[in-house]
């Protein structure tokens, strides 16, 4: 309650307290949607999805490997020109007959 010389608060004079609302202690678990699951097996459109993703993966696999081919070729005549041009120069400055 409370002590002498204070005020009483709205619950001690109405006589009723508030409790704090109850937590929901219940997990609420989502049912499953028809998406959720998986395809039955043989379905033609899981299989024909998964031969979509092999192809495309075997492209991209030919794409990258062209594409480190011709950037090593690239690094190779980068690195001659470079050092032609190191010998001419130091050809030029008297380094080298």
């Amino acid at each position: 309650m409370h002590t002498t010389g204070e005020a009483p608060t709205p619950q001690e004079t109405s006589g009723t307290t508030r409790e704090a609302p109850a937590t929901a202690s219940k997990a609420t678990k989502p049912t499953p949607k028809t998406t959720d699951m998986p395809p039955p097996i043989g379905d033609p459109t899981t299989a024909r999805a998964e031969e979509l993703v092999d192809v495309i993966g075997q492209r991209a696999g030919r794409y990258a490997a062209e594409a480190g081919r011709q950037l090593t070729r690239l690094a190779a005549r980068a690195r001659e020109e470079s050092e032609d041009i190191l010998m001419e120069a130091q050809h030029l400055r008297g380094k080298r007959p």
